[in-house]
């Protein structure tokens, strides 16, 4: 997703701010960007397939599932591991989305902000 947007004619290229790190049940990183957050998971074990994970989209919520072993102990719910938190600001749900780099075992999420609003954190 980010290489696309980076190599996309007109979309204009900002410098980065470093990733923020969260640590506890379930590490993640994050950057603010002007009309979007990014978050980074870091798999603790290659997935199979893309099907195994599970991410959903609300105008003030999130919820990621993983398999078991894959992320942390955030949370047990039939086997898997979940995050799940009201955000810090609104999203466009719809416009949200995910990718998986199976090689480096890492999460991609884009969150897209409903108003561009500085973020102070993913949830709150």
């Amino acid at each position: 997703i980010l290489e696309r947007a980076r190599s996309t004619a007109g979309v204009e290229q900002l410098p980065q701010q470093p990733l923020k790190q969260v640590s506890g049940a379930f590490p993640y990183s994050w950057r603010d960007a002007s009309d979007h957050v990014h978050m980074e998971v870091q798999l603790t074990v290659a997935v199979a397939d893309k099907s195994s994970i599970r991410c959903t989209f609300a105008a003030d919520s999130i919820q990621i599932s993983l398999p078991c072993g894959a992320g942390s102990d955030a949370g047990i719910d039939g086997g898997n591991t979940s995050f799940q938190g009201v955000l810090f600001q609104a999203v466009d749900a719809a416009k949200c989305s995910w990718d998986l780099d199976e090689e480096r075992k890492v999460l991609f999420v884009k969150l897209v902000k409903a108003a561009k609003m500085r973020w102070l954190g993913v949830t709150r």
